[in-house]
């Protein structure tokens, strides 16, 4: 018994021994790696001293003022959430921003990251200050990836990337490139944040500064977009402000939304899509462009555009909002190899109030929506076929099915169009508010094989509605103050209308050696008070036989006059007949 337990006294004795050298180990361990963590931090970091750290702030390893490219490439290595202090970080060489990071700042206005502007001549177009991934040549936005491929990316690697809070002075003055004999035009691009091959993924509460120079030659602008989104998924950009900048481009995405920002005096286009599907374009408040191109230029299918606000006193731009590219044009055709086609938007509740020319135009659009939109703009040649409230232009392929209601369309130069479609077949042109002494009311343009104008209000127009080769041509419910209508078409109806201040003749031609097959006229309120004895005429070209028309004293007529007579006139059989409304 007393051998056991001298035994056991013993191996206690060991192991109180071992334990203590081990503890002295550790202390000793420990001792020397909070002197590394010490000696590190007054020289540069390591990767070893930072392991296992969710938060750490930037200003624990430089002061504001200096380049802290480097640095911060190491914390950005090494901790799940970067914070910008209060100061000015100077970044000289891209940041690659590992999946799961964020960097925010902690008051947006005082934190600040400062782009070098040597860096953006010694790598032109090539520089970023944050990406998710190494780029593969040159930014999207300098048309260097002219052949980018469709799903080049087939699984996304990046992932849960979030930047918030900060500014981005982007750092291009004029001055500055002036005094190294450079143009901005070629040497300036550069993104700010580029998320490529990325998901789910946001840029929020941050602001863009640039000091950009408007002149004609551009050579003091740069209007490549600060924020690239390019193949990338389920991203989202919100709550931002810029200045003198275009915003974001977004190529070969899907589920992207670019909401809730702010922008104002800017150089290009300040949200443009390219290929790709479901973006969302929503509640951006947005001020004056200074080139000749789109505020909003959307070329991808199932795009929302709603609830943005674009307002433009210069009216420098080509348009407000831009549908697609016209396919006529090889340029345009294909960007970056994706296709242009804007098919299946929905483009709703957006206020417009510009100088230019134009409000919306589709250049590459079927199954459009186009709703409940508050246009005001100010076309400055009379009679074009381009310069309108919304307008659509290209090829006849490229327009189908396209419903435009409800919107409210004001035209203050007393010029173009409300409404003006090439080939804009089977669609419907309803319900829609046209207040504008201009030109054209709705003018549908080349071949068409129907389309319906139904409810809409056509006020002061010299035309209310003119179409030059439309198959079947329906126009219904509608109330016209003035104009006239100057209409090619092989089936006319018009029907339930309500028309004041009638011109003395409306012409209605056929199509092919303007013959109309049929006309029917009925249950329409027509009040002739222009006319000097009440009487007015539609004048119709129709050598079909007589029971083709319907042309019947369903029709009301009201007038100032005494005698108030409104006829049609056509031709049957080769004789003129003269039937009353």
């Amino acid at each position: 018994m007393q051998a056991v337990l001298k035994k056991s006294l013993t191996l206690c004795a060991q192991n109180y021994s071992n334990n203590m050298k081990i503890k002295s180990f550790f202390v000793f361990f420990v001792s020397v790696a909070m002197l590394g963590v010490i000696v590190t931090s007054a020289s540069g970091l390591s990767n070893s001293s930072m392991a296992d750290k969710t938060t750490v702030h930037i200003k624990n390893y430089a002061k504001s003022g200096t380049d802290v490219s480097d640095i911060l490439q190491k914390l950005v290595n090494n901790y799940q959430t970067v914070i910008i202090d209060k100061g000015t970080w100077v970044i000289s060489k891209s940041v690659l921003v590992p999946s799961g990071v964020t960097i925010k700042g902690l008051q947006k206005d005082k934190c600040i990251i400062k782009a070098d502007a040597n860096a953006m001549i010694k790598k032109p177009n090539q520089f970023c200050v944050f990406s998710s991934v190494e780029m593969k040549s040159s930014l999207v936005g300098s048309w260097a990836y002219h052949n980018l491929p469709i799903d080049a990316y087939s699984k996304k690697t990046c992932k849960d990337i979030h930047i918030s809070n900060l500014t981005f002075d982007i750092n291009r003055h004029p001055a500055y490139y002036t005094s190294k004999g450079i143009s901005m035009k070629n040497k300036g691009g550069m993104n700010a944040i580029r998320l490529e091959n990325s998901i789910d993924c946001t840029i929020q509460d941050c602001i863009f500064i640039d000091y950009g120079k408007y002149d004609e030659s551009r050579e003091m602008t740069n209007g490549e977009p600060i924020i690239n989104i390019i193949e990338s998924e389920s991203c989202s950009v919100s709550g931002c402000e810029t200045s003198r900048c275009a915003f974001v481009l977004i190529a070969a995405c899907h589920n992207i939304s670019v909401e809730a920002n702010k922008g104002n005096d800017f150089y290009g286009t300040w949200i443009e899509t390219i290929g790709g599907s479901n973006y969302k374009i929503c509640n951006n408040v947005i001020g004056d462009g200074y080139w000749n191109v789109s505020t909003l230029g959307i070329n991808s299918i199932n795009t929302e555009v709603a609830y943005n606000e674009i307002t433009s006193k210069l009216g420098k731009e080509n348009s407000s909002i831009t549908l697609g590219h016209d396919t006529r044009n090889a340029n345009t055709k294909l960007r970056y190899g994706q296709t242009t086609k804007a098919d299946g938007c929905y483009v709703h509740d957006n206020i417009i109030r510009t100088a230019g020319v134009r409000g919306i135009i589709a250049q590459s659009a079927s199954n459009l929506v186009i709703e409940n939109n508050d246009i005001t703009c100010a076309p400055v040649n009379e009679n074009s076929t381009t310069q309108a409230g919304i307008s659509f232009l290209g090829e006849p392929e490229n327009f189908k099915n396209e419903i435009i209601r409800n919107n409210v369309i004001n035209i203050t130069s007393g010029k173009g169009c409300g409404i003006v479609g090439t080939c804009l077949n089977a669609s419907q042109i309803t319900n829609n508010e046209i207040n504008a002494k201009c030109d054209i009311g709705i003018w549908l343009r080349g071949n068409v094989s129907s389309s319906l104008i139904d409810g809409n209000q056509l006020i002061g127009q010299k035309s209310a509605v003119k179409a030059d080769n439309v198959q079947t041509l329906s126009i219904r419910s509608n109330n016209i103050d003035g104009g006239s209508l100057e209409i090619k078409t092989d089936k006319f109806t018009f029907e339930d209308n309500t028309w004041v201040n009638i011109p003395k003749t409306c012409s209605i031609k056929g199509t092919t050696k303007e013959v109309v097959t049929s006309v029917d006229i009925e249950r329409n309120n027509f009040s002739a008070v222009k006319t000097i004895d009440g009487i007015f005429e539609f004048s119709v070209s129709n050598q079909s036989a007589a029971s083709n028309n319907v042309i019947n004293k369903s029709n009301v007529i009201m007038s100032s006059t005494i005698n108030s007579i409104g006829s049609v006139k056509y031709k049957s059989g080769g004789k003129s007949v003269k039937k009353n409304l």
